[in-house]
């Protein structure tokens, strides 16, 4: 099982996830985030981070914004979380080729399943999320119980340390995303809340 804590804010938190064996480690470009960071702070943030992959998370960014975080954060993969069509995504790709590409979406019913194929030429990761990302609202894992996928993909969406055994034995999610289960006060990991996970999940890869 791989694991990915979204939304890091702060470079001890960082440390102490990838030091206990978080695969990913994602900051948020997106200025309606609660968990947004600047440029220069994700630099800070994510400084000692050395195991762990980098994903920056942006929505609907501009080419120059794009640009800016490449060049200066310098993520091993980006997650595209709104509405970007295969061509921006294909136009991405093709200038930064080895910048790897999580598409991320949102799932109400099985019909949204059906969106996702067109990617399978430009996308890495497929990130399969509520209607309202960031909320900490789950949606029916039960829609995803037969969910072939070209692509590995992530679980996202009000997953907590309480419901998560439960989420992945219903989805069968191979891998999963944690943001707001992992925080007492919204925008903030709890260090406790962090190790925890990765100790729950460390037992059960060993």
């Amino acid at each position: 099982m791989l694991i990915k804590i979204c939304g890091i804010t702060d470079s001890s938190i960082a440390k102490v996830a990838d030091d206990n064996g978080c695969n990913f480690l994602g900051g948020v470009f997106y200025d309606k985030s609660p968990r947004h960071l600047e440029i220069e702070q994700a630099k800070s943030v994510f400084k000692t981070v050395k195991n762990a992959q980098k994903v920056a998370v942006v929505v609907n960014p501009s080419q120059q914004y794009l640009q800016q975080i490449i060049n200066d954060f310098q993520p091993d993969f980006v997650q595209f979380h709104g509405h970007e069509n295969c061509q921006f995504i294909a136009d991405f790709k093709e200038s930064y080729p080895k910048t790897k590409i999580i598409k991320a979406f949102s799932i109400e019913s099985k019909n949204d399943l059906l969106a996702i194929e067109q990617f399978n030429a430009v996308a890495d990761f497929y990130l399969l999320d509520g209607k309202n990302p960031g909320t900490g609202q789950v949606f029916d894992w039960s829609i995803l119980r037969d969910f072939k996928s070209y692509k590995p993909w992530f679980l996202a969406g009000g997953l907590t340390l309480e419901n998560i055994n439960q989420a992945v034995r219903i989805s069968n999610a191979p891998m999963i995303d944690i943001s707001s289960g992992l925080e007492k006060i919204k925008g903030i990991k709890d260090q406790e809340l962090v190790l925890a996970l990765l100790n729950k999940f460390n037992k059960k890869n060993n």
